[in-house]
């Protein structure tokens, strides 16, 4: 995934996407399989004076993520943690279930996180465990 493609900033917050696809290639890996299947064609910021999404959001008929102003902004960017999210949420919503019927619906997702935990998870220490 070519950050840069779609993501018009600046320079520093180029850095700090590719930085943080560079320091997680598992989130890497996961967003270029929904980038080789079509699923995701490029990141975009926030607009100026947007409601507020700590966890960006996903247009999966665009196939463009959507990264809050805010994971790029203060002393400790959380621009990782918000590609984490993204990636489970890009995952989750090319998903299909079947009714008991057989017809095939696609599987949908809406993630609201209010402001005060999103700080409150922004604060958390991420311990790696082991390899997967």
């Amino acid at each position: 995934m070519r950050p840069s493609s779609s993501l018009h900033n600046s320079p520093a917050d180029v850095s700090a996407l590719r930085a943080a696809l560079s320091a997680d290639p598992n989130v890497s890996q996961r967003l270029d399989t929904q980038a080789a299947s079509g699923a995701l064609h490029g990141f975009a910021l926030a607009a100026a004076g947007a409601p507020d999404r700590p966890v960006g959001s996903y247009d999966r008929t665009a196939g463009t993520m959507t990264l809050p102003s805010s994971a790029f902004s203060g002393s400790h960017h959380h621009v990782g943690a918000v590609l984490r999210v993204q990636a489970m949420i890009a995952e989750f919503g090319g998903r299909t279930y079947a009714e008991n019927a057989g017809a095939s619906h696609p599987d949908t997702i809406h993630l609201e996180i209010h402001p005060g935990l999103s700080r409150e998870l922004s604060k958390a220490k991420v311990v790696r465990t082991g390899a997967r």
